[in-house]
């Protein structure tokens, strides 16, 4: 007896889950259809509400259109304000019939001057026009109408006030409808859930049973489990289960690259940190030299007063130290400013081959003084670029190859695009770059000769700034030979964009 009373409580057991559990799953799914509901009604009215705003709107902007023309074509000479406020009454009902619906005006004083509203509609217009004091136009709905209150410009400034009565009882009724249709389906979706999860939930539970052996064998310590060959979400927790060894697997993998990158990160930083200590070493450097000149001359000044060829010379050289320092400020600005406000660069689509004539022109001079000759050969294309960074790279580069050639020497600039790059190369007949020094060269304060007397007044900073400015245009420069017959240099840019 004891036996069968546990089995029959049992039973009346499961029945309860189930009937519960069926109960749960409807309310689920009747929830569900209310957020749906309410989610359709919500879009519905602000749709109807975005609707009746652009038709008010295009109203008033007939209605201001009509008052203009009204103005224009008066064969009276009369002020607008004035011409406005005498033809209310005249152009009320035209506005009306254009616009299509019942309209107020009001002068700037907010009385009233005309109106097609029926007097059985009350409308609130002082709390509109406490709205219009900060804004353009205010409204607000009252039984079966929206009221519409905006200002009325002319052609030299606001004339006044329009209102608005637009009837919105076919978006209510349209709106009330669709909730009561929506309610209706509801009732008939909870009636057939209700049955559906009835009659397929001794399934459920079989599948649960087999998902609750699933767990068992992993509490007790065995993994290896089999999946439910399933497309639903009891499938995807069986894999899930399955798969959870795997996932620490490939997690832990994940740490130890998280860890790798970070390590990395960590050196890259310590790169960084060493390149900040070299660039400051080097500005300290090369500001160092020509203050200790300055400061010798100037106690040979002070030591030799009596002497005016020294004081002349030592102030020509203080003066001429002095610039090199303003000059190697300027750069360093300028390098920095490269770096930092990159968003300040406006490229555009350019052709390429005027201005690099235009710049061979305007340094031809500089050239012949020394006698070199510059011989080109450009093709043209059309680079998306910043037109002023691109004029700095070439004349500073033209200008170094004059620079640092040998007097009687030669210039060659050849353009040409080869697939999606155009290549710009610029040759002189210098005394060459050592191999080892071809990158060292584009870093700031590095000159190649900095162990010679420096007759040219360089600073080791434009080659520098080139680079920033050639990376800007998402190009490159390198050197691609330098020897005792001289140097070429070789820039790339991006023709894709065209």
């Amino acid at each position: 007896m004891k036996n069968s009373e546990l089995n029959k409580t049992a039973r009346r057991f499961k029945f309860s889950i189930k009937y519960k559990f069926s109960i749960y799953l409807t309310l689920l799914l009747l929830s569900l259809m209310a957020v749906l509901g309410y989610l359709v009604l919500n879009k519905i009215e602000n749709y109807q509400l975005v609707k009746n705003e652009n038709t008010l709107n295009g109203q008033r902007e007939k209605a201001e259109l009509y008052i203009r023309e009204s103005i224009k074509s008066s064969e009276i000479l009369i002020n607008e304000k004035d011409f406005f406020i005498k033809n209310c009454e005249d152009m009320s009902l035209p506005i009306s019939v254009l616009c299509g619906m019942d309209i107020e005006l009001y002068d700037l004083n907010k009385n009233k001057l005309a109106s097609t509203i029926e007097k059985t509609q009350q409308v609130d217009v002082a709390s509109l026009f406490e709205y219009t004091n900060n804004e353009k136009e205010a409204y607000f709905r009252e039984n079966d109408y929206i009221y519409y209150l905006s200002q009325i410009n002319g052609t030299k400034g606001k004339l006044g006030y329009i209102l608005f009565s637009l009837s919105v009882e076919n978006d209510l009724k349209f709106y009330e409808t669709l909730k009561s249709y929506l309610f209706k389906i509801s009732i008939i979706v909870f009636i057939i859930s209700l049955f559906i999860s009835l009659v397929y939930f001794n399934h459920f539970v079989f599948i649960i049973k087999l998902l609750k052996k699933s767990i068992q064998s992993i509490s007790t310590g065995q993994y290896n489990i089999s999946c439910l060959n399933r497309d639903d979400e009891f499938g995807d927790l069986s894999v899930g289960i399955f798969e959870m060894g795997n996932q620490i697997e490939k997690n832990l993998a994940e740490i130890t690259n998280e860890k790798n990158n970070m390590k990395l990160a960590l050196e890259k930083l310590e790169i960084l940190g060493n390149e900040q200590k070299r660039f400051i070493g080097n500005f300290t450097h090369e500001f160092k030299t020509p203050l200790t000149a300055i400061n010798a001359y100037a106690d040979l000044m002070g030591m030799y007063q009596d002497d005016p060829d020294l004081i002349t010379e030592s102030t020509s050289n203080i003066k001429k130290e002095c610039e090199r320092l303003i000059n190697m400020v300027e750069k360093i600005l300028k390098l920095r400013s490269i770096e930092r406000y990159s968003f300040e660069y406006t490229c555009e689509f350019i052709r390429i081959k005027p201005i690099m004539e235009d710049i061979i022109e305007r340094i031809s001079g500089k050239a012949a003084k020394f006698g070199i000759e510059i011989s080109c050969k450009l093709e043209d294309a059309k680079l998306f670029v910043e037109r002023e960074s691109v004029v700095h790279i070439f004349i500073n580069l033209i200008d170094n190859a004059i620079k640092y050639n040998k007097v009687n020497g030669k210039i060659n600039i050849n353009s040409r695009k080869v697939g999606d790059v155009f290549k710009i190369s610029i040759s002189d007949t210098g005394s060459g770059i050592p191999e080892e020094c071809w990158e060292k060269v584009f870093e700031p304060f590095y000159r190649v000769d900095k162990h010679k007397k420096n007759n040219m007044g360089g600073t080791g900073l434009g080659l520098s700034i080139v680079k920033e400015m050639v990376k800007k245009q998402n190009g490159s420069i390198k050197i691609t030979k330098s020897n005792s017959e001289g140097t070429t240099i070789l820039l790339e840019f991006p023709t894709t964009f065209s």
